[in-house]
């Protein structure tokens, strides 16, 4: 089996983008997702209930809960992610549709 080829994808943390406001894409989808939340003036959930459709769980907490993708970074950059240039990553970044 030959070895996995290297993934110089972008940075997770720069996929975070600012979506509404102050507001980063993750604090959007926590807050659309969320059964009940609570945000503090940076759009931080501070508190909330959440209900996870994969594994039926309630959650109380942000710290719980990946907003992330349901397909790998590293997948998607060599399945073509890295012909859609940096705009187009952020486009398609966690919470987009």
């Amino acid at each position: 089996m030959a070895a996995a080829a290297p993934t110089p994808g972008p940075a997770r943390a720069h996929l975070w983008t600012e979506a509404e406001g102050a507001c980063d894409t993750r604090e959007v989808v926590l807050r659309r997702d969320a059964l009940s939340v609570t945000t503090d003036l940076d759009c931080e959930a501070v508190r909330g209930t959440w209900f996870s459709e994969y594994d039926g769980l309630t959650l109380h907490s942000e710290e719980q809960i990946d907003v992330d993708h349901l397909v790998p970074l590293a997948n998607a950059w060599v399945s073509g992610g890295r012909r859609a240039g940096r705009t187009g990553a952020c486009t398609r970044g966690p919470g987009s549709r």
